[in-house]
């Protein structure tokens, strides 16, 4: 440690994560509004030219909820964010904001992705951001993969449910490992599916729905993964799936779940 100069906090700023980029360090925290009670986000940018001397030159509370880690690649930071319990039964869902960070004076907010309760932890290899997500005690925990080639709409690729509670997550293609409470998970992502992908052409949209259509009342072929289908979780492949899935497309309904059909 050569220096401790900055920052010296006033007792309520919770330090999370942080990340070096050329000669700046980018640092992401967040407190409590002590009027409103709600979290607070921000990232500080130190200039580190001098390194006993970090110099603060920017302070931006543009963070929606409060991060919980901090990726930096090219020129976009990929901030992982909290869930905010507002009142009983009542939360602000977490996620992932990319934020724009090729001029370090001027941070831009570009694009989120929501997840249904809490992102713990965030990896990038490639054109993909692997988040560890805890999502609630009655809808499970997991794994969600994006594909960020555009920042500014980071999109589902795949979700992975894990046993655990997943906290962290490593990428050395083809595996992921994903990192529990007590035990280690190691998957290969080809092969994955996609929740909702009813069709298997790795993306959710409305020719699923036609595909279930198709399949339960015209005949039509059996979904090669049972499990990407059913996509309310109810063991089972039926109309209510196919309602389910017309809410998350166009009515802003729940994301769809990797089933459990056996």
């Amino acid at each position: 440690v050569l220096s401790t100069n900055y920052p010296t906090g006033d007792g309520w700023w919770s330090r999370m994560d942080v990340w070096k980029k050329d000669n700046y360090v980018y640092w992401v925290d967040w407190a409590l509004d002590p009027e409103t009670w709600y979290h607070v986000g921000q990232i500080t940018v130190l200039d580190i030219t001098d390194p006993t001397d970090p110099i603060p030159i920017v302070v931006d509370t543009c963070l929606p909820r409060a991060p919980t880690a901090i990726w930096i690649k090219d020129n976009y930071a990929y901030v992982s964010l909290a869930d905010y319990e507002m009142g009983p039964h009542e939360w602000i869902n977490g996620g992932l904001i990319v934020l724009d960070v090729s001029d370090p004076y001027n941070i831009d907010s570009l694009g989120f992705f929501e997840v249904p309760r809490e992102a713990y932890n965030v990896y990038i290899k490639g054109n993909f951001a692997y988040i560890s997500a805890h999502l609630s005690f009655f809808e499970g925990d997991g794994v969600y993969v994006l594909d960020i080639s555009d920042p500014t709409n980071p999109t589902l690729v795949t979700y992975y449910d894990t046993p655990g509670i997943p906290k962290d997550v490593f990428v050395d293609e083809p595996y992921v490992l994903v990192a529990e409470h007590n035990s280690l998970l190691v998957f290969e992502a080809s092969f994955l599916s996609v929740p909702g992908d009813a069709n298997s052409d790795g993306i959710v949209n409305s020719s699923d729905v036609v595909y279930l259509i198709d399949y339960l009342f015209k005949n039509g072929p059996e979904p090669s993964d049972p499990n990407a289908a059913d996509v309310n979780f109810d063991c089972q492949i039926n109309s209510a799936d196919v309602v389910y899935l017309i809410d998350y497309l166009f009515r802003g309904g729940p994301f769809p779940q990797f089933g459990c059909v056996s």
